[in-house]
């Protein structure tokens, strides 16, 4: 491909000499606007196009070498090779570490770096330097996350499951396990990825027994599938809510929790006769439940159950911001980009993933039990999803709701005593049909541009030179 500058007009390739070939870095030149070099270049690869059209694109793209993606050490090396002028901010680079000399013309004739400067690009290479985050989870990743909270779940003496919950994984859990590893991974992120690895805990290479122990210690709702795999294996016990209260396997070599599931606890601390006793009747009942075909636990009554609880969970973590752990509003956009994180290595993929929970999750949260009244409101205003009318009348007058024109909650106050007044904002005229708002929202009155508050008591047409509800308490939470 490079053109021989031997006196002969067409030498062979052999013709470069022992010290040539040395030399040939430093001093060889290319002539990119000869026509045999690109002739060689489209007969060596086998080039549809002409050579005339190979020499008049890379003519055009000689100039722009400052521009590639290449290092400077690899621009230095096209400068040295092509008839080119160097570009001012990579001149102004090369000056930095080494002598430069230039042609006339603004070509680089020669360049010698200085010893010193390449010593301090290796020693910062190496030691200042961040390490890169990957993207993706590996494999060995994931094992080692699934063995350390196995280890910080298990009971130290006992060898039993410890109840936790992911209130306490995202304040210290995944800190510690930075602490303790080399990862390069954050906290959050670990913990984000680990509410999906347990959306996906049946795609794992766990064993059966260890599943079911992470959804013990855990205390999350039984997969549906899983539930019927335990149950072919084990003697199995679950609350109302799907809740793995106790299992034992049918060859006894495995077991968690308590087998009545009322409020009984692992304690060690306890009567040695009253334990004893215990200890005796429990035995009676895991005989008859070790039985196959005697499992009497009731089928999961809601197979979505599962899903739905880690994805609000996975929403509950992230409206919060993670530095300072205040609530925060976001948009949609950043929304899909955290669900693509979720639904990662899943058949969903983030737009997917938020479409299916604004359609199918979000309209049912003011149903939702395991929440409060507070912590939903916190919900409808992260996510800025509309608020439904039924659950803004159940707060009556304990807090103080702005809402913009689309019935999404803007701002919030909640009053420090209970008052006898709403104060509702809209931001432009917009119109309402509710047949019962003096019942479900207070009577929701709108004028335009203005912000009313009034007495729910007051059949009288509130006055518009009303006082501000903007003036009150305007902490948002």
């Amino acid at each position: 491909m490079l053109e021989c500058t031997a006196k002969s007009e067409n030498p062979p390739d052999d013709c470069w000499t022992e010290k040539e070939k040395a030399d040939i870095g430093h001093s060889f030149r290319l002539n990119v606007t000869s026509e045999k070099l690109w002739q060689r270049f489209q007969q060596e690869f086998e080039s549809r196009r002409d050579h005339i059209s190979l020499r008049n694109c890379f003519t055009r793209m000689a100039p722009e070498i400052h521009k590639t993606s290449f290092d400077i050490d690899s621009k230095t090396e096209f400068y040295l090779a092509f008839k080119v002028p160097v570009e001012k901010s990579i001149l102004t680079e090369m000056n930095k570490r080494g002598i430069v000399c230039l042609f006339t013309d603004g070509c680089l004739k020669s360049f010698v770096e200085n010893p010193k400067f390449a010593v301090k690009q290796e020693i910062e290479k190496e030691v200042v330097q961040p390490k890169k985050t990957p993207r993706q989870f590996t494999k060995q990743e994931h094992s080692a996350m699934w063995e350390y909270f196995l280890r910080r779940t298990r009971h130290p003496l006992t060898g039993k499951m410890m109840k936790t919950s992911f209130k306490n994984m995202r304040s210290t859990f995944w800190r510690d396990y930075v602490k303790e590893t080399s990862t390069a991974r954050k906290a959050p992120n670990l913990h984000t990825h680990f509410l999906g690895m347990i959306h996906r805990i049946q795609q794992s290479n766990l064993d059966l027994p260890t599943k079911a122990s992470i959804f013990y210690a855990l205390d999350y709702p039984l997969d549906p599938d899983f539930y019927k795999d335990l149950k072919r294996a084990a003697a199995v016990k679950i609350d109302k809510e799907n809740h793995l209260v106790w299992y034992r396997t049918f060859d006894g070599k495995h077991e968690e929790g308590v087998t009545n599931g009322e409020n009984e606890t692992m304690e060690t601390e306890t009567d040695f006769g009253k334990t004893e006793v215990k200890e005796e009747n429990d035995g009676q009942q895991m005989d008859a439940d070790l039985e196959p075909g005697s499992n009497q636990s009731e089928p999961l009554e809601n197979p979505l159950i599962n899903r739905i609880e880690f994805i609000w969970d996975f929403v509950l973590y992230h409206m919060n911001d993670l530095e300072t752990g205040e609530l925060r509003k976001l948009s949609e956009e950043q929304w899909r980009v955290l669900f693509a994180e979720y639904y990662e290595d899943d058949l969903y993929d983030g737009t997917q993933g938020f479409k299916y929970f604004v359609q199918n999750v979000a309209p049912n949260l003011h149903q939702l039990t395991r929440f409060d009244a507070e912590t939903k409101l916190k919900f409808y205003y992260s996510l800025d999803y509309p608020i439904n009318l039924e659950f803004l009348a159940t707060l009556e007058t304990s807090v103080e709701v702005h809402i913009d024109d689309r019935g999404c909650v803007e701002r919030y106050t909640w009053n420090p005593q209970p008052a006898r007044e709403r104060a509702l904002k809209f931001s432009r005229i917009i119109i309402v049909v509710s047949p019962s708002a003096n019942t479900l929202c207070d009577r929701i009155i709108l004028l335009e541009n203005r912000r009313v508050r009034y007495n729910i008591n007051d059949k009288k047409q509130p006055d518009p030179n009303a006082h501000d509800c903007s003036s009150s308490s305007s902490s948002d939470n």
